[in-house]
């Protein structure tokens, strides 16, 4: 693993965009459905939208949507390569506060979040130098993003609510990754926004 550490502010060349962590193309792409099994989640694969994924891995152990919440929440990221091309699950995603993760019994949550990201043009560049000793100097364009949320409920497939929020965030101050090194930085959604708009639906009654 390699960590950047960012150069002096001055290097920066944003365009007036806030500070928030963000989520990075090149994450690893965790488990995904394998041919002639049950989809990992109701997540349909495509920003294009369309039916759910139904039945899924979800349908016959999650808890039913039903009674006061909270309702726990899991949440799925899905993205492409940057060329276009078919999507995948990935780690990361907009946080979601702790007291509505599914914790050790994920396959039993009645909600689960699908977040798609969709990258726009370039708004600015983020200047690192690698940890340690290294001098050498990576620039990588920071791109808008549109985050598309759809909350689906998990034994059924029925979709909750969709919405999308814009990227709001600049360079992170620190960068890791893990295999080869991201072309270009996105920016990602506010959790304070995201939150406000998933409460109804996990705190309230369905």
């Amino acid at each position: 693993m390699l960590d950047f550490i960012p150069l002096p502010p001055w290097r920066y060349t944003l365009l007036g965009l806030a500070g928030l962590v963000l989520a990075v193309v090149g994450l690893i792409a965790v488990e995904a459905a394998l041919p002639g099994r049950l989809p990992l989640a109701p997540c349909p694969l495509t920003t294009e939208g369309g039916p759910a994924e139904h039945p899924s891995r979800y349908t016959g152990s999650a808890d039913a949507y039903a009674g006061p919440g909270p309702h726990p929440v899991v949440h799925h990221l899905l993205a492409g390569p940057a060329g276009g091309g078919p999507l995948d699950y990935y780690e990361g995603g907009t946080p979601l506060p702790e007291e509505w993760d599914a914790g050790d019994s994920p396959e039993r949550a009645p909600l689960v979040l699908c977040e798609y990201v969709i990258a726009g043009g370039t708004v600015g560049r983020c200047d690192y130098r690698p940890g340690f000793d290294g001098v050498e100097v990576t620039s990588l364009p920071l791109v808008r993003t549109t985050r598309d949320f759809r909350l689906y409920e998990a034994r059924t497939g029925e979709l909750v609510a969709e919405f999308e929020l814009e990227g709001t965030s600049g360079c992170p101050d620190r960068m890791t990754y893990r295999s080869e090194r991201p072309e270009r930085v996105e920016q990602s959604a506010d959790p304070d926004e995201l939150r406000e708009r998933l409460r109804p639906f996990v705190e309230g009654r369905p």
